[in-house]
């Protein structure tokens, strides 16, 4: 007879056949994986929290050139970077300065020292400024420096700033202003483009990094406001002499004194649009303006008090009343003229 099979050996071949059949099967699938194209990394953007930390600082050594009609100031500026000394990546020859009219850089240096990359470079710009003369002369700006990172977002480097070595040379001087604060302020820039960065969900924006070097003057001067306004305080004083040119029932010296009213206003407003381009001012009202507005109010108030004055004597008003009322027309023109421009400087000197 033959020999009979045991019972226990078919749960065991089962239990073989089993193994054997998920071995193959992850072998298969290993092969399957690295069969197939992966996508490959883009090299120009690294991992979320890759990106290199840059420190900037930046020294101001002259401020100079105001341009108010050209809307422009020029600095010398110098700037520095700290990055790993392991990173091949020069900062600065990749920063753009986004509110410049030129720039021009001399003296760079790229060194490794104290287990640091120390980068520096001196920087002479002319920058675009917006001068808010409103308040002149009493004004006060905040003059900015735009540094943003032109290649690279934030995800492969980003600024953080030197706060503790940047400042500005106290030995700089302006003629008729002063330096009031110098800080630098970390400032990302978001762009509602891509820039074609591939990394990038179409239509999406994209962030980089970026610095402001904001320095805060005022003006410490009143001369050249008493030189844009003296013509008109001028000619308020010629529509003052008017009053006292007396007109009487042969109606004497009413050509003079509309001949002087006429000249007080033609100077007040030759005046006032030089000095508005002078300040760059045209599409604002600044307080010189406000001072020439004045002006022109009073020397037309002045205009009627004659036509009044004239109508008054043909009715047959008497001289002395009519000098009375001259008197009484130049001396409330006086003190509320004097009030008004009071008024005028003192909220210009606080809100400047």
């Amino acid at each position: 007879m033959g020999k009979k099979e045991s019972p226990h050996s078919l749960p065991g071949n089962i239990v073989l056949l089993t193994v054997v059949v998920i071995f193959i099967a992850v072998l298969s699938g290993a092969i399957t994986c690295s069969a197939l194209e992966l996508p490959l990394p883009n090299a120009s953007t690294p991992e979320k929290g890759k990106a290199l930390g840059c420190i900037v600082g930046s020294y101001l050594t002259s401020i100079h050139d105001f341009n108010l009609s050209g809307q422009t100031f020029a600095a010398d500026i110098w700037l520095w970077t700290h990055t790993s000394s392991e990173s091949e990546r020069r900062p600065l020859e990749t920063m753009e300065f986004t509110n410049a009219k030129s720039t021009s850089s001399s003296l760079g240096n790229d060194i490794v020292k104290n287990g640091m990359r120390w980068g520096q470079r001196k920087i002479c710009g002319t920058f675009r400024q917006h001068w808010d003369l409103r308040n002149f002369p009493f004004d006060r700006h905040k003059l900015e420096i735009r540094i943003e990172e032109a290649i690279d977002d934030t995800t492969a480097l980003t600024y953080e700033p030197d706060s503790l070595n940047s400042s500005y040379s106290k030995d700089i001087r302006l003629d008729g202003w002063k330096i009031t604060d110098f800080r630098i302020i970390n400032n990302p820039v978001t762009h509602s483009s891509t820039f074609g960065d591939p990394a990038l969900q179409p239509g999406s924006s994209s962030e980089y990094a970026g610095i402001i070097l904001r320095i805060a003057i005022e003006r410490k001067e009143v001369t050249s406001y008493i030189k844009l306004t003296a013509v008109a305080y001028m000619a308020f004083f010629l529509m003052l002499v008017s009053f006292l040119l007396h007109m009487d029932h042969s109606f004497r010296l009413l050509d003079s004194r509309i001949t002087l009213q006429a000249g007080a206003l033609f100077a007040t407003v030759i005046n006032m649009n030089s000095t508005s381009c002078a300040l760059g001012s045209v599409d604002r009202i600044t307080l010189v303006d406000k001072v020439h507005m004045v002006v022109l109010f009073y020397i037309l108030l002045g205009a009627l008090v004659t036509v009044l004055g004239r109508a008054l004597l043909a009715r047959g008003f008497s001289d002395h009343r009519l000098r009375q009322v001259d008197l009484w027309a130049a001396v409330l023109a006086t003190v509320t003229f004097i009030g008004t421009n009071g008024f005028l400087l003192i909220r210009a000197s606080h809100t400047g």
